[in-house]
């Protein structure tokens, strides 16, 4: 639960920076918009570049600044890193238990994911996912057709 938690606040996070980026205003009052305990600081100090929350979340102005660049990979790494770094605060007390053995789960996850990152073999895997899909219409679509 903690973890999903936590993942949920950084997406909360990321989907303001986005909101904002896109230049929409900041969420109403009683407006659903995010998960977790950062959406009031959003909505009340949205015009403050990290929210008033850079010192809670040093984390935060690196991943705005790597939106705001584009730097798509850079922002994957620093997020990777985080759930990381979540992942071993949350054991660092029981490495015997249950909690202990989805934390390695989930870094064997993460270290797969980064891993696997391939741009050829990731088109290769769409063009797959794809014909798959498409079945019997994705003659036309098929790689080399």
């Amino acid at each position: 639960r903690e973890l999903v938690a936590f993942r949920l606040g950084v997406r909360t996070l990321l989907a303001a920076l986005r909101r904002r980026r896109l230049g929409l205003p900041a969420p109403r009052t009683k407006e659903r918009w995010g998960l977790g305990p950062w959406t009031r600081d959003v909505a009340r100090r949205y015009a403050d570049p990290d929210f008033g929350l850079e010192h809670v979340l040093p984390w935060l102005p690196s991943a705005r600044q790597l939106l705001d660049t584009g730097d798509a990979v850079g922002l994957e790494r620093l997020l990777f890193g985080l759930v990381w770094d979540e992942l071993e605060r949350m054991t660092c007390d029981d490495r015997q238990g249950f909690g202990a053995v989805l934390a390695y789960v989930f870094k064997w996850d993460l270290a797969d994911r980064w891993l696997r990152r391939d741009a050829a073999l990731a088109l290769r895997r769409l063009d797959t996912l794809a014909v798959e899909a498409l079945g019997a219409y994705a003659q036309p679509f098929a790689a080399g057709a």
